[in-house]
């Protein structure tokens, strides 16, 4: 049927083809391999029956293993009984035919070839009341599993002498045995391969329930999660659409007198050098407290919906992230109920998280007012600028008479031009605050995002995976060297 070497040549996966690889060695290449196998219970009666038979050296010829089984053994599976050509079976008469006994008598059974090469030894038959009734027993038991066997009874002639005439009597044809090995070793293979196809079939389907559920709660976390900014967003604009307006009335109120009252204290000569700095400056005071305000009133918005992610990531993912042994990327979500102490983002608390996106839009907010204030204030003083700083400044001109210049550009920045600014504030700044927020929110976002596609991928590596060995397997199966095995 099969050569061995047919089937060390399959690329036969793990422990399957370790095993193979044992099984082929344990081939017997002499007729003269013997193996004794016996109870465990009549083990020291067996070796001291079998020490005395060896140091005779009428055996010296063969090579000898010894066997002491259970009865739950699995023969198959036994070194010493798989590397024998010949099996001498030494049963106790007092306890004829246990379960070790029944099992290697099965073993040989299913073996033609090793027929030839079992031999039985019985022990304690003197101990019975009658020697021709045990012998009938196990006579029967052969018969019954087809095996014709030689008995000896220890005490009735030279046991040593017996094994030498029946080895001599009964060859064993090494290339049947070998053969009959050889397709053992194919059943084997078979059946293994077909416990591991069917393990690899139903690790695919648990993995096709598990990446369908993933699947479900990615759609379901990156919906949340992309909602989050907007979500955030429309409170802020909320809250600067109920106080924006009225907050900037009154800062321009006041602005207003603190200028006045200054243009009558300071040296109205030198104001020229930083007047219309010091308006920016105070506009970017006030732009930066407003915002500072605005980002308080939803810091707790900040850091309750931030940690909902965060509950929501460990809820749907964390037993994904510890099956897969994956690392979260530096976000780690606490246990539940949802605290903010117990939340992580990139090792810190959520509560420092929100501080650092408050943090980084009031930052933006003051290099905003430096570098787009000009814009931001349009049309609205420039011609009073102009008179200040243009070639009108050449024309010397009385205190008097720059205050009311210096007045007059007040009045148009903080009364006649006010609502032109508030136009520019919300056409100008606030789009850029949105987008600047939304862009903090969104880094936080993609952190967790980005570990959810590592464990998409992670998933569609191991189906790969699994795909292409059960596939393996398949092919393994089919080929011509396993086929006729059923």
């Amino acid at each position: 049927m099969n050569d061995k070497n047919d089937i060390l040549m399959l690329n036969l996966p793990g422990e399957i083809g370790s095993k193979v690889q044992e099984m082929v060695s344990l081939i017997p290449s002499s007729e003269k391999q013997v193996c004794i196998v016996g109870s465990r219970d009549i083990e020291m009666q067996v070796n001291s029956l079998f020490s005395g038979i060896l140091h005779t050296g009428m055996l010296e010829d063969y090579t000898f293993e010894f066997s002491f089984i259970g009865n739950d053994e699995d023969i198959s599976r036994n070194v010493a009984v798989n590397r024998a050509a010949r099996n001498v079976l030494v049963m106790d008469a007092q306890h004829l035919l246990k379960g070790s006994d029944i099992a290697l008598l099965d073993y040989i059974a299913a073996h033609d070839a090793l027929r030839a090469g079992l031999v039985i030894v019985l022990l304690n038959v003197d101990l019975m009341p009658s020697v021709t009734e045990v012998v009938a027993t196990v006579e029967k038991v052969l018969g019954v599993k087809g095996i014709k066997a030689p008995l000896h009874v220890v005490g009735k002639g030279n046991t040593g002498v017996w094994l030498v005439q029946h080895f001599i009597a009964k060859p064993v044809n090494l290339e049947d045995v070998a053969g009959e090995k050889t397709r053992d070793i194919a059943v084997f293979v078979h059946d293994s391969l077909e416990k591991e196809l069917s393990r690899v079939e139903q690790e695919l389907e648990t993995l096709d329930h598990t990446i369908a559920r993933f699947k479900e709660r990615r759609e379901s976390f990156e919906v949340y999660a992309k909602q989050l900014d907007l979500t955030l967003w429309v409170k802020i604009r909320n809250y600067c659409s109920a106080h924006f307006d009225d907050d900037v009335t009154k800062f321009a109120k006041e602005a207003r007198l603190l200028i006045d009252q200054e243009l009558h204290t300071i040296d109205i000569q030198k104001i020229q050098f930083y007047f219309s700095p010091y308006l920016n400056y105070l506009w970017g005071e006030f732009l930066c407290n407003e915002i500072k305000k605005t980002m308080e009133s939803v810091r707790d918005d900040m850091e309750y919906e931030l940690a909902s992610l965060a509950a929501k990531y460990k809820n749907y993912f964390g037993k994904e992230m510890e099956t897969l042994h994956l690392e979260a990327n530096g976000v780690r979500a606490g246990n539940q109920p949802i605290s903010f102490d117990t939340v992580e983002l990139y090792n810190n608390s959520v509560k420092n998280v929100v501080e650092g996106v408050i943090r980084n839009v009031i930052v933006f907010v003051a290099s905003f007012h430096g570098g787009f204030w000009g814009y931001l204030l349009g049309e609205v003083v420039t011609n009073v600028l102009m008179k200040l700083f243009g070639g009108l400044l050449r024309i010397k001109r009385s205190n008097t008479e720059l205050v009311q210049l210096y007045s007059e550009a007040v009045t148009q920045q903080f009364q006649e031009g006010l609502e032109h600014i508030k136009v520019q504030l919300k056409e100008t700044l606030m789009p850029s605050l949105e987008r600047n927020f939304k862009e903090s929110i969104r880094e936080i976002k993609e952190k967790f995002l980005k570990n959810v596609e590592g464990m998409g991928q992670q998933y569609d590596r191991n189906r790969t995976a699994l795909s292409a060995c059960r596939e393996e397997l398949k092919s393994l199966l089919n080929k011509e060297v396993l086929g006729v095995i059923k």
